[in-house]
């Protein structure tokens, strides 16, 4: 006999009509949540490096302490 028993094994709430709880092996989202961390990744760094390569050609501004930091 297993250590949990149905009692042990029951959500905060009952289920709606028609739906069974799978609470020994619910589906996974890791991943949809390692593919937006992806994305989001590459995204910030393409954004951050187009960021730089502009401070640090323009004519008028220059790199300073705030893009080192992060701030804008």
């Amino acid at each position: 006999m297993s250590v949990f028993t149905n009692r042990h094994m029951m959500g905060a709430l009952p289920p709606p009509p028609g739906i069974i709880p799978n609470l020994v092996s619910p589906p996974s989202k890791r991943g949809g949540i390692f593919a937006v961390a992806a994305v989001s990744l590459s995204v910030s760094t393409i954004c951050v490096g187009l960021r730089i390569a502009t401070r640090s050609t323009n004519r008028f501004g220059s790199t300073g302490w705030d893009d080192c930091m992060g701030f804008q």
